[in-house]
Parts: C-alpha cells; sequence; structure tokens
C-alpha cells in the first residue's frame, strides 16, 4: 500500500503556475530585487556598471524594440538586464515609468496569452505587501496597429504600507501593461507604463505620446 501511494504522488508531479514568477514579480517594476540579486551572487561591479550604462543597454533595447536615438531629453534608459529575459527601466521626466521586458519561447506565449488572451487577465492581485486593484481590459490604436492592453493600480498594504508616508503611496499610482507583441514573433514583448504620482488612469493619449519614439507599427 505504502508502495503504491508513494508512485501515484511521483506520477502527479508539482502542480503548474498559472502565471510565471517573472510576470508576477518583475510586473510590478520590481527590478531593483533583480539588481539586488545580482549583487548577492557575486556578479560584481562590472555587470552593475553595464546594467546602468544607458549606451550599452540602448544598443540591447533596439534589437528588439527599435527607437529614434537619441529618445527624447525627457526620457532616459536607468537600467537593463538579460538575466531573466530580457527587461528594461526607462524614467520619464513627465512623472512616468516604462518598463520592457521580453521573453522568448513557450514560456512568453503561454504568459502572452494568460494576460492579453481573454477579457480577464491572469494577474496576481495581492503580492502581500502590495495589492493591485482588479485590471480592466481594453486596447488602443497606435501606429497602425490596434494593441491589447490592460489597467490596473497598485496599492502598498500591509505592515509595509501602514510604515510608508502618504507622498509615497502616491509615487506608484495607476498602470498600463500593454502587449507590444510584433506580428508573428512567438513570446511576448510588454510593456508596462506606471505614473509615479496620482490615481488617474493612464490615458490612450497619454501612452501615444509616450511611445511615439518606439517603432511599433507601420504608420509613424
Amino acid at each position: 500500500m505504502a508502495e503504491t501511494t508513494w508512485t501515484e504522488e511521483q506520477t502527479a508531479g508539482p502542480k503548474k503556475k498559472s502565471i510565471p514568477t517573472w510576470v508576477w514579480f518583475c510586473g510590478g517594476g520590481c527590478l531593483l530585487a533583480v539588481l539586488l540579486a545580482v549583487v548577492a551572487v557575486g556578479f560584481g561591479m562590472r555587470f552593475i556598471s553595464q546594467a546602468m550604462d544607458p549606451e550599452v543597454q540602448g544598443k540591447r533595447l533596439a534589437l528588439i524594440l527599435p527607437f529614434d536615438q537619441p529618445l527624447p531629453p525627457e526620457m532616459s534608459i536607468q537600467f537593463g538586464n538579460q538575466l531573466v529575459g530580457e527587461q528594461y527601466q526607462i524614467l520619464d521626466t513627465r512623472g512616468y515609468q516604462l518598463q520592457i521586458q521580453n521573453h522568448k519561447g513557450q514560456q512568453g506565449a503561454d504568459a502572452r496569452k494568460q494576460m492579453f488572451g481573454s477579457d480577464h487577465p491572469e494577474f496576481p492581485q495581492n503580492m502581500v505587501v502590495m495589492k493591485f486593484d482588479p485590471p480592466v481590459t481594453g486596447s488602443v490604436e497606435l501606429q497602425g496597429r490596434e494593441l491589447k492592453l490592460f489597467r490596473t493600480r497598485m496599492q502598498f498594504s500591509g505592515a509595509f504600507g501602514k510604515m510608508m508616508p502618504d507622498e509615497a503611496k502616491d509615487g506608484f499610482g495607476s498602470m498600463v501593461f500593454i502587449d507590444l507583441t510584433p506580428e508573428g514573433r512567438d513570446g511576448l514583448l510588454l510593456m508596462q507604463i506606471t505614473r509615479m504620482k496620482g490615481l488617474e488612469p493612464v490615458s490612450d493619449d497619454e501612452i501615444r505620446e509616450l511611445l511615439k519614439p518606439f517603432h511599433i507599427g507601420p504608420n509613424r
């Protein structure tokens, strides 16, 4: 009996997660944690220097998402890494943070389906120290393409939320996730725009203005 039970448990295997870990964590804009992990495993200052070099990361970003160079003066590439897929963070002094993620292969394709394949995105709403409002799906016409998106708002919660001053709580407000994956490309090319201050949703017009430098569709 014991042997039969053991065999059945082995056959069943671990339960699959519906959303890859990289979407759960980095989807909230937590690139700093990736940087700290890099330091912890001993990649050293050279890696950090390259990760924060806008020229190095700009060249890598242009391979997956071409853009007008140089970027507008309001935009600057703050960080990039290629450890878990590719991730790039851009600060816009007009009050936004942009994050681009590129994930290839089946994992990226599965995540794209989970996030943008229906009117009910599979997106975590409770991550212990932060919570997200239920996502609201939609689309935006941009450069001749109709891009799927969903909007949500992040709030700090629990003891961590109580510790934070009110001005900090408003620092990361509304955000929008946009599927930029070109037609015919496998995986997922994801854009996340976060309003750095304020709770109003990021509008379609704001999306068009912020993504104007990037080559996304045929009508530029």
